[in-house]
């Protein structure tokens, strides 16, 4: 983990182990919305990641609301706060009721304490940078 920061606060982003889900990697990104949170505006992305089976991603960023979605995927998004000082942690869980069901993708909050007992739970748990998101100049 890292040391927290009074000027910003850490998002921790994992993708627990799921061996029969584990063919595909997600790309995830962090959208910013610019003031409070509205349904009637639309956040500028910022950040992606791309999430492999057993992974993790982790950034700082400014206070703020912000947007985690998975590209591709309409349904599996989260809208979410972030303090100075603060920590968040979400997994990327992924849902599938039959072995030909089509998977289901959310986020859900977690804890520091489950985020460290998965991470450490595995041999070879993956870190991924986020990248920062080109925005072109129109």
């Amino acid at each position: 983990m890292v040391k927290p920061e009074k000027t910003s606060g850490l998002l921790y982003l994992v993708r627990p182990d799921h061996p029969s889900l584990s063919m595909w990697n997600y790309e995830c990104t962090i959208s910013k919305y610019p003031s409070k949170f509205s349904s009637m505006v639309s956040p500028k992305t910022l950040f992606s990641v791309n999430l492999e089976n057993a992974s993790l991603g982790y950034i700082r960023l400014t206070e703020g609301t912000y947007r985690l979605d998975v590209v591709g995927k309409n349904d599996a998004t989260k809208v979410f706060t972030i303090k100075n000082g603060e920590d968040k942690y979400f997994f990327l869980r992924i849902f599938s009721e039959t072995r030909l069901s089509k998977s289901e993708l959310t986020f859900i909050e977690t804890s520091k304490e489950d985020s460290l007992s998965e991470i450490l739970s595995i041999i070879g748990f993956t870190e991924f940078d986020f990248k920062l998101v080109e925005v072109p100049i129109e």
